[in-house]
């Protein structure tokens, strides 16, 4: 019983793999990694940058097989594969950049709030960005970010990613 697993594993081949379904994956990682390290949840300061290479890493595994890319649109020259790369970059910052829009804006209005209502001594620094911010703005944003998270904000949000992958494959 022992020798049919040794079997097993000397009879693999290891270096047999499919340079299309690696494309693909380095596709899948590309565009998660962006859009996962931009979201106000993991671009804070307080995580360390492996958690979130991990976080990416296997979240991009769980999506892959269900919206990788095709084998058939592996390119032949490397300036295509390059070209691709910086496809899923930018629409990646487009992604992560619409999610961000929404907590900067609520952030601004924080801000502006506090200054109206007398608040502008009271500044800080925040401990998630690193930036000098008021109480109020602070405030503000993490309400909405638990709101956001309660809603269930982040399901949606996948959602979404996971339709960008069949509008932009």
């Amino acid at each position: 019983a022992d020798g049919n697993i040794f079997a097993f594993v000397s009879g693999m081949n290891v270096f047999n793999y499919d340079p299309a379904a690696v494309l693909s994956l380095l596709l899948t990682i590309m565009r998660v990694s962006i859009v996962m390290f931009m979201l106000p949840i993991f671009s804070t300061n307080n995580i360390p940058v492996l958690v979130k290479a991990a976080v990416t890493v296997v979240f991009s595994l769980g999506v892959w097989p269900h919206l990788a890319l095709a084998g058939t649109a592996m390119p032949a020259h490397p300036f295509d594969v390059a070209l691709m790369l910086l496809g899923e970059v930018v629409l990646g910052l487009t992604l992560g950049m619409a999610v961000n829009f929404l907590f900067m804006g609520i952030q601004a209005g924080g801000e502006l709030l506090g200054f109206q209502m007398g608040f502008t001594m009271i500044n800080f620094a925040d401990p998630l960005t690193g930036n000098q911010t008021g109480a109020t703005a602070f405030f503000l944003w993490m309400v909405s970010l638990l709101a956001f998270l309660s809603l269930d904000g982040h399901l949606y949000m996948i959602k979404g990613f996971a339709a960008s992958f069949a509008l932009v494959p």
